[in-house]
């Protein structure tokens, strides 16, 4: 996700590793990974798991408000909160919803009783804008001075409304180093965005 070489010649490298389902794997140890520059082998100093107590995550969670949401609005509502629940007390989360506006409706905040009213307040709208949402995120996610950054997208993927291409902004997330999770959820979700 990202490689830091402000401490050279030590490279702190930020990965996520999954196998072939997409499913994280976790508790692997210097023996199961390797790393190389150029084809040159190079030596694993150190590898810490996130989750280990290691370096707080920053992650904006979109929230899909738009109509063809309509009938997944309270699946979406508390699948937002237990994701809230389960992070870490050092851990940041912003919540954006969209329809075809944009709206942060919680800034990035370790306050997890106002990040909660938040997502507990969001009503259901219009069109879709989900790549100005995804736009959105990452501006949020500009100044966070913790390297590990998220986006969590909750829709059903139907952008009827975005002002910004899908090919520009996901550059950008790749160019940035911040990953765009989503999650399907919805009657008629399309799977191919």
């Amino acid at each position: 996700q990202r490689v830091d070489v402000t401490r050279l010649p030590a490279v702190d490298v930020y990965l996520t590793v999954t196998d072939r389902k997409g499913d994280s794997v976790l508790g692997l140890t210097e023996l199961e990974v390797s790393a190389s520059i150029d084809g040159v082998p190079q030596k694993i100093t150190s590898l810490t798991s996130a989750l280990a107590g290691g370096e707080s995550l920053a992650i904006v969670l979109l929230f899909d408000r738009s109509g063809s949401m309509n009938t997944a609005q309270e699946l979406t509502r508390n699948a937002a909160i237990q994701f809230l629940r389960r992070l870490s007390r050092d851990d940041q989360m912003a919540v954006v919803s969209f329809d075809d506006q944009v709206r942060v409706d919680g800034p990035l905040s370790t306050d997890r009783v106002a990040l909660e009213t938040a997502i507990k307040g969001i009503a259901a709208g219009r069109d879709t804008a989900l790549y100005d949402a995804i736009d959105t995120a990452l501006d949020l996610l500009k100044d966070v001075r913790t390297k590990r950054q998220a986006i969590l997208v909750l829709s059903d993927g139907k952008d009827t409304r975005s002002t910004v291409k899908a090919a520009d902004v996901l550059a950008d997330a790749k160019k940035r180093g911040v990953p765009v999770f989503s999650v399907a959820l919805g009657d008629t979700v399309d799977t191919g965005t």
